[in-house]
């Protein structure tokens, strides 16, 4: 499934959803920030991880994300753990990884 701004004001978000019965993938690619934080929140909420074991997040292609957006990253990783299921966030950017250290939940989340 993929979700993705309009053209507008906003700056390009593109969130890519995708199931094989294995693995749940998430592919994250523009700039997220306050302005189109709800269309990642709405892509989060539609994934469904009934008999998904894992959720694989790829960040690689996130070119900027601020720090209300990378919240809302990390509540979902919190909720998708809490759920039983596993997670891992990849390929994020060192400031990524960075805030994730500063607001101390890098822990909670495994970055590959």
């Amino acid at each position: 499934m993929l979700f993705s701004t309009l053209p507008t004001d906003a700056p390009h978000l593109e969130v890519e959803t995708s199931d094989d019965g294995k693995v749940t993938r998430i592919t994250v690619r523009g700039e997220a920030d306050i302005s189109n934080v709800e269309l990642l929140i709405a892509a989060f909420d539609s994934v469904n991880l009934d008999g998904t074991p894992a959720v694989h997040l790829y960040l690689a292609e996130l070119t900027f994300c601020d720090v209300r957006t990378l919240c809302h990253v990390l509540e979902f990783a919190r909720t998708v753990k809490q759920n039983g299921y596993d997670i891992a966030i990849h390929d994020s950017t060192s400031t990524v990884q960075k805030l994730a250290r500063l607001l101390g939940v890098d822990g909670e989340v495994a970055f590959e």
